[in-house]
């Protein structure tokens, strides 16, 4: 790619990434600003205790593995340089999975809390959920990358639609 190519890729791929990434985290964004007004600081860390960023985990890790899987976007895996992205591709799925579970895992136990006692290892979650968070984020950006690899043709409409005016025109004067 020229310099210029990989210019626009690089900022049409974190143009992509960071909606993306703000549109999944859109209502922990705003839920901050009520933190805020009522100054209850405590709760953002709480938060991740609750395994509510797995669930956006999940949600970028999903998006991933949708461009993953995109038949043209398999073509420009296999001719990848950066062999990585070939593993991020099968490990979107796992990212899904381990996301999923542990907050299923989490959210059971919440609102089964009264009727058991369950000790939490708080740094575990914090530390997976972070993780997955990180590892689902970059997943997501690399997918991205790899989508808008896609070359789509040029396509003059205006000089393919006189070019088909005219094929027809001959047509009918041949006949």
């Amino acid at each position: 790619m020229e310099i210029l190519e990989r210019k626009l890729h690089s900022e049409k791929t974190w143009t992509g990434f960071l909606y993306s990434l703000s549109g999944i985290t859109l209502p922990f964004l705003i839920s901050l600003i009520g933190i805020f007004i009522i100054q209850k600081y405590e709760h953002i860390i709480s938060f991740i205790d609750d395994g509510q960023i797995l669930l956006f985990s999940a949600g970028l890790a999903t998006g991933a593995f949708y461009l993953f899987r995109d038949e043209e976007n398999q073509k420009a895996l296999k001719k990848s340089v950066f062999k990585f992205d070939r593993l991020l591709s099968h490990l979107s799925i796992f990212f899904i999975i381990i996301s999923s579970v542990i907050y299923a895992i989490l959210y059971s136990i919440e609102i089964s809390h009264k009727n058991i006692d369950v000790n939490i290892n708080l740094w575990f979650v914090r530390i997976a959920s972070i993780l997955l968070f990180i590892l689902s984020s970059y997943t997501s950006y690399r997918s991205i990358y790899i989508d808008f690899l896609k070359i789509y043709p040029n396509i003059d409409v205006k000089s393919k639609s006189n070019e088909e005016v005219e094929n027809i025109l001959e047509g009918l004067g041949n006949d």
